[in-house]
């Protein structure tokens, strides 16, 4: 998981926030940027579930590296499970 902080990455990547009934964010988990020939590369998440333990699922595309996973096709899909804080 990145830093929801983290500003040295200027490409798309997926995150995760959750807020209470007043809008205010109470947490939020952000993964790192996907990387393509030592450049940062977008990551596109297009779905979200949660389990019975809290867990969060992303699912979504990416080219190049992505949490240490070498493409295998032009984009290809990721599925990340989350851990909630």
């Amino acid at each position: 998981m990145g830093n929801p902080t983290n500003t040295t990455f200027s490409v798309a990547h997926p995150y995760v926030a959750k807020f209470d009934t007043s809008g205010n964010r109470q947490w939020l988990v952000q993964q790192n940027a996907a990387t393509n020939a030592g450049a940062p590369s977008p990551v596109y998440s297009n779905g979200v579930n949660v389990d019975g333990d809290g867990n969060i699922y992303l699912g979504g595309y990416f080219t190049g590296t992505f949490d240490g996973n070498a493409k295998a096709g032009d984009p290809d899909s990721f599925v990340s499970k989350l851990a909630a804080p």
